[in-house]
């Protein structure tokens, strides 16, 4: 924590705040977000009101921080779950980030909102915004790869089960992992095909073949497919209808939400633990949120 104190203390300009916000937004646990409030008032302003909103977002729903210890496996894939000295959570999560390199929201209020009493985390980002086509520099050449490198980091074998979730660029991934491992449960959020998005041109063209061909293998297996977006954004809409047609998935709407972030409002209103627990856990039909009271 004292480094962190300093490295705010040592910025001058209003880039050198965010640069540094961004970077433990994609990277801090629970735990160490709440350790920051012990030292807060030895923050300087902008960094004590960024530090006042992650806590207020942290703790809104659920009151004490999920108990995640971190680990990086390489430069842009993160475990959290058990430390150490602590007995492995009995399920493993998958989780794809997007083109912003989060799932939609800080890393630390993500993990708040799933359940540490089931699951670790691992935690992929894609540097290239190329939606896992290429793998991830440094850790796998291609999606096969990046499994296989991450089930041997973390002894996939040794789960009860394996999920996976996915946040926009990244939400087709992760129901192509739950397709190639044969997943308990795969759940996309405001994803699509990849050859939707405009800004990966050609590679999503001689990308989509092997993604579609992987997709086929779900009818045969019995994971679970669900594709959550904001019900009034229309490209995720059509996205969302669009992977169904190629899964046997489950779309879930966000009632009257017109953006691209479908969680934003869900977390505002204080009721992401309730959803996620029911896109991640429940075994009825995944409902809006409107009507998990």
């Amino acid at each position: 924590m004292t480094d962190i104190v300093e490295a705010f203390r040592k910025c001058r300009k209003e880039t050198d705040f965010y640069r540094i916000q961004i970077a433990l937004e994609n990277c801090l646990a629970p735990a160490e977000v709440a350790g920051l409030a012990d030292r807060r008032i030895e923050l300087p302003g902008p960094a004590r009101a960024w530090l006042d909103q992650m806590l207020d977002r942290l703790f809104r729903e659920i009151g004490e921080p999920r108990p995640y210890t971190g680990l990086p496996l390489s430069e842009h894939v993160w475990f959290y779950g058990h430390a150490p000295d602590e007995p492995r959570r009995p399920d493993l999560l998958l989780a794809f980030c997007g083109n912003a390199q989060r799932l939609m929201m800080p890393v630390s209020v993500a993990l708040q909102h799933i359940e540490s009493s089931r699951f670790d985390v691992v935690v992929f980002t894609d540097p290239a915004r190329q939606a896992y086509i290429s793998g991830i520099k440094g850790y796998g050449a291609d999606a096969a790869a990046v499994l296989d490198r991450a089930g041997r980091d973390v002894n996939l074998a040794a789960y009860r089960s394996v999920r996976c979730l996915g946040t926009s660029g990244g939400g087709a991934s992760a129901l192509r992992a739950g397709c190639l491992l044969a997943a308990e449960r795969a759940v996309c959020i405001g994803g699509r095909p990849i050859e939707e998005y405009g800004s990966l041109g050609k590679a999503a063209v001689k990308a989509a073949p092997a993604f579609n061909a992987d997709f086929r293998r779900a009818r045969g297996t019995d994971t679970r497919f669900i594709c959550v977006y904001g019900a009034e954004h229309e490209r995720d809409r059509i996205g969302a209808h669009h992977l169904a047609e190629r899964l046997p998935a489950e779309l879930v709407p966000i009632p009257g939400v017109e953006q691209h972030n479908a969680l934003f409002e869900i977390l505002k209103e204080g009721r992401m633990g309730r959803f996620m627990d029911d896109l991640l856990l429940a075994d009825a039909p995944a409902k809006a949120p409107s009507a998990v009271e």
